[in-house]
């Protein structure tokens, strides 16, 4: 499932400061793109997956990121 990917890439492949194994560039189909927090790059790889997990109550419509579904709230 993209849940289970989702997991997956920031345990093995983004990792923790703590563990010394942190890598803060997106490396899905030669993205490239660097960030400077751990929080930034695995928002942005949510761009890539489909995991639509914050849902509008109103229109049931999805969004992968919660920063969209507040914007989308001013349509309402």
């Amino acid at each position: 499932t993209a849940d289970a990917l989702f997991t997956h890439l920031t345990e093995s492949h983004i990792g923790r400061s703590r563990s010394g194994n942190l890598c803060l560039t997106c490396h899905w189909q030669q993205c490239g793109k660097e960030f400077q927090k751990r929080d930034h790059v695995t928002s942005h790889l949510r761009k890539h997956l489909d995991i639509r997990n914050h849902v509008c109550p109103i229109c049931a419509r999805g969004f992968k990121r919660k920063q969209d579904l507040a914007k989308h709230h001013k349509v309402h």
